[in-house]
């Protein structure tokens, strides 16, 4: 049997973002007699990394020193060569700018992608140049969406020839697990976390940052308690990290300010989150950027109702009034009337649900997401002339 063709992953840390998920789930779910995967931080570790080693992927860390750690290029080339990769793929802004340069220093001339997870307008004119010239050196530029891979052409003027689109996908038998609760079941967990048991719960899963837009999230839950509606707001999300602390300190602020701080039960990260999802009523997405929102996967995969902002790839799994109800981004209006109109049209919201549920188990499963990523392997290795590994 030939050895299995090495593929080296390049990001910032293993923490709990969406693209670090995606990753895991990847590298958990490949056939490894054919794909030999191995992850090589930048910075730091991070919380997922008890995960992949417990899935049995090997991590470095290679220790970013400043801002302007040139001698990082070197070491990470360095890492990179010593697993003998065909294969290296950077992910997210900063590893793909760093292991771009690094795979620049590898032997072996292997074949370089790198995957962009959202849309990332805030760059500077200079940081979208630098792209363009490292994606010169790339074999493949991956976006998680249409828009995001539209981004990269419009905006960036990539190569169409360079881009194309993998969305994200989720591990069904993990994302389901609570699917199949009962009323009593749903109740009970309710009461642990110490929600009403009839009253309407409203998820929200955000990373503690401006691009989520959590001012809109306090504008919608104060509307709708003007509204005399009676709900509560279950919110996932890690804690904030060096640099977001003050925008999380305001977002705490606005809360108090508005009076609806107590209908907020903030949980933190939840790595398994099907449980929370089995108790909500509805999802809310209020963010004026995403990628491909793993939450509202997850969310539909649970048969929760969505109302969520069309921001980047959340039209493709959005569609109105047929799998959730989407509105432009920055309109809390429309956030607070998709809400109502769930709270009031339980019946159709359950529908929105179920076949929201159908579309990412035919479209957004994890093994949809390995079969495409295998296959753009599996071509990239032949235009490069190289054995492309198959099924005993």
């Amino acid at each position: 049997m030939t050895r299995p063709v090495r593929i080296v992953h390049v990001i910032q840390s293993v923490e709990s973002g969406g693209a670090e998920q995606q990753l895991l789930a990847l590298t958990r779910t490949q056939n490894r007699d054919l794909w030999q995967p191995f992850v090589v931080c930048t910075h730091e570790i991070g919380s997922l990394g008890p995960e992949f080693e417990a899935a049995g992927i090997p991590l470095e860390v290679i220790g970013k020193r400043s801002a302007y750690d040139i001698g990082l290029i070197r070491r990470l080339a360095e890492a990179i060569a010593r697993h003998e990769p065909a294969i290296i793929q950077t992910w997210l802004t900063s590893a793909n700018f760093w292991g771009r340069l690094a795979a620049r220093l590898v032997p072996g001339d292997p074949i370089l992608i790198a995957y962009e997870r959202t849309i990332d307008a805030w760059l500077s004119p200079l940081q979208h140049t630098l792209d363009r010239v490292l994606t010169r050196g790339s074999d493949m530029v991956v976006g998680n969406s249409s828009q995001v891979s539209e981004f990269l052409i419009r905006v960036k003027r990539l190569l169409p020839e360079k881009v194309t689109t993998i969305r994200n996908g989720i591990a069904l038998d993990r994302a389901q697990k609570c699917l199949v609760w009962s009323d009593k079941e749903r109740r009970v967990y309710r009461e642990r976390l110490g929600l009403p048991t009839e009253g309407f719960v409203v998820g929200n899963i955000a990373q503690p940052i401006r691009e989520k837009r959590l001012d809109l999230l306090v504008e919608v839950i104060e509307r709708l308690r003007q509204r005399g509606i009676l709900l509560r707001v279950l919110q996932l999300g890690r804690d904030p990290r060096p640099g977001e602390e003050e925008y999380f300190a305001d977002y705490r602020r606005w809360l108090g300010e508005r009076g609806v701080r107590d209908l907020v039960l903030r949980r933190g990260f939840v790595r398994d989150v099907s449980p929370d999802l089995a108790v909500m009523d509805a999802l809310v997405q209020t963010s004026d950027i995403e990628g491909f929102p793993n939450a509202l996967i997850e969310a539909q995969a649970m048969e929760v109702p969505v109302v969520a902002t069309a921001a980047g790839g959340t039209p493709d799994l959005v569609l109105h009034r047929r799998t959730g109800w989407l509105v432009p981004t920055g309109d809390v209006e429309g956030l607070v009337e998709g809400l109502e109109y769930i709270w009031r049209h339980r019946e159709e919201a359950r529908k929105w649900g179920t076949a929201a549920r159908l579309r990412v188990e035919n479209l957004f499963s994890v093994e949809t997401l390995v079969r495409n990523t295998t296959a753009l392997y599996a071509e990239l290795l032949r235009k490069h002339g190289r054995a492309v590994p198959t099924e005993a």
